[in-house]
């Protein structure tokens, strides 16, 4: 996760060539209307339209569009419960939209060790991957101890997704970075605690959340889980609701905290889920 610096301070005088072009043109009769963009100005945010999903695009597997799952890993937590966490990497030029994925634990004859009434959190759907971007994804299972010892591995499968052109101008395709801001009030080996973080994002309106992805790493940056926190605060897509906050649970006991990874899953407000015969998406 990176940090962007505040822009520049702009200078109050317009360059002298800018001065001279603007007095020969208003001689003229020509009236001019002349906007100082300063060096960390963005010109595709100047103007918030309202944002588009393209929900036209025929799905694909994601593989055919590049997208790959770079590392994964998962830990039994305190409780009854396995986390786990994964990264989603969009290799392609093209951004990927509304990504289905599905988290399997499995036993060593390859079958889930999930009873069916506890895999709801094991069905997401990633709105937005942009081209490079690295997303976080995480859930957390509830398992009988015996099935946890049985666990041969876990698996994150990467399902349907539209391949689109990542338009600046269409506000649901421009970036959108996570920052923590520590500290966090837990430590290793406790199992909650609380993430505090801030959005850098467009500013621009008309998008809604669909949950925040969380992965957590051990001191060495090794994956040991994840979560998927289903709130919906305000301003948190536009990145006008100043400092935020998630409050997580069954964190695996040698997760650091101030490792964690968070991605906040943002779609066009007031568009339905997609229904395609395949199980909902818990987000």
């Amino acid at each position: 996760m990176s940090v962007h610096p505040g822009p520049p301070r702009r200078s109050p005088w317009l360059i002298p060539a800018v001065v001279v072009a603007v007095l020969a043109a208003a001689a003229a009769g020509v009236v001019i209307a002349v906007r100082v963009l300063g060096s960390g100005d963005d010109p595709a945010a100047a103007t918030c339209r309202q944002p588009v999903a393209p929900l036209s695009v025929s799905t694909q597997q994601a593989g055919k569009a590049n997208l790959s799952v770079s590392e994964q890993g998962f830990s039994p937590t305190a409780g009854r419960i396995v986390s786990i966490g994964g990264i989603v990497v969009n290799n392609s030029k093209q951004a990927a939209y509304r990504t289905r994925v599905t988290f399997r634990v499995v036993g060593a004859d390859g079958t889930s060790l999930v009873r069916p009434q506890s895999a709801q959190l094991l069905h997401q759907e990633i709105p937005v991957v942009l081209p490079g971007e690295r997303v976080a994804v995480g859930a957390g299972v509830s398992m009988d101890p015996d099935a946890v010892r049985s666990i041969a591995r876990v698996e994150i499968e990467l399902g349907g997704t539209r391949s689109v052109p990542a338009d600046p101008a269409n506000p649901l395709f421009r970036p959108l970075t996570v920052t923590l801001a520590g500290p966090t009030t837990s430590t290793a080996g406790a199992s909650a605690g609380s993430l505090h973080f801030g959005v850098t994002a467009s500013g621009c309106t008309g998008l809604v959340e669909r949950g925040v992805g969380i992965v957590y790493r051990d001191a060495g940056g090794t994956i040991v889980g994840g979560a998927l926190n289903a709130g919906a605060a305000k301003g948190r897509c536009a990145g006008t609701g100043g400092p935020q906050t998630v409050t997580v649970t069954d964190v695996p006991p040698t997760a650091e905290l101030s490792k964690t990874r968070i991605s906040v899953y943002c779609d066009v407000a007031g568009v339905s889920k997609d229904h395609d015969g395949a199980t909902p998406p818990a987000n």
